[in-house]
Parts: structure tokens; sequence; C-alpha cells
């Protein structure tokens, strides 16, 4: 609850710098401090739930493991298609190479598949579970904006 008290109190502070930022005539627009401007936005990230970068990291991760299946598959089909090459010379050898080449290729997918299903199976229930989490804070977000929005038509009337 304080980071997300900590996250309102610097959008606060962000809306006030622009509220009260120098306007540009006939322009509609505001110019503001670029770094002050830059620095709660930098405070605001490291208020952000963990989930966000665990959810970021995990993402990474599943994307390595994916490309580490990918990688390992090539390299087992690969070492499989030269083994069956080194082995054409015999017609009896070649039958035997054929097969067991096909069952390589066939663990290699399998291995393969199992891997992206369990890595994508464990991304999906951590971005459910993050999915969650900014769920509730974008709700309290909303609810507290809905009062600063009270507030501000109150003293508005």
């Amino acid at each position: 609850m304080e980071q997300i008290n900590g996250c309102l109190k610097l959008m606060d502070d962000l809306e006030e710098l622009i509220v009260n930022g120098t306007r540009v005539p006939m322009s509609g627009k505001v110019i503001v401090d670029q770094e002050l401007v830059l620095e709660i936005i930098d405070k605001i990230r490291g208020l952000l739930p963990a989930e966000l970068h665990k959810a970021q990291q995990i993402n990474q991760e599943r994307k390595q493991l994916l490309h580490e299946a990918k990688l390992e598959a090539e390299r087992i089909l690969n070492e499989a298609r030269s083994h069956i090459d080194r082995m054409i010379s015999e017609e009896e050898i070649v039958k035997q190479a054929k097969s067991r080449g096909e069952d390589i290729i066939k663990q290699a997918e399998k291995t393969a598949k199992q891997i992206r299903e369990g890595s994508t199976n464990y991304a999906d229930d951590i971005l459910s579970n993050l999915e969650a989490s900014l769920e509730k804070t974008l709700s309290v977000v909303r609810k507290g904006r809905q009062e600063l929005q009270a507030t501000k038509s109150k003293y508005a009337s």
C-alpha cells in the first residue's frame, strides 16, 4: 500500500509540475523541467510492484528457454543426420540408422515441445498472477483518481 501511496504522491507531483509549468502563448502547451519530470518517472518506476520486474525477467527467461530448446533440437537433429549419413554405406545399417534417426528426431521434437509448453505454462501462470496484482493496483489508482477528481470538482465549484 505504501508503494501505491508513493506512486500517487509522485503522480500528484508530476501533475503539479505540469499545471504550474510555463505556458506557451496561443498553443495550449506547457514548458516543464525535463530533469524533474524524468526524476519523478524514475521514482515511480522504483515504486512499481516487483511483480512487473519479475514478469519481464520471466518473459526473458522464457525466450531464453525457447531459444535453448530450439538450439538443442537443432543440435540433436544435426547429430541424428550426421549419424545417419555415416551409416549409409551398408544397407542393413542404413535401415537401422534411419529408424534410430527418426526416433531421435521424434524424441527431440517431443522434448522441444515439452520445454516450450512448460515454459509457456510457467510464464502464463506468472503473468496471470501479475495481472491480478496489477488489476488490484489499478483499482486503487482509479479510486484515488476518482477521489482527486471529486476533490478537484469540489474546489472548482
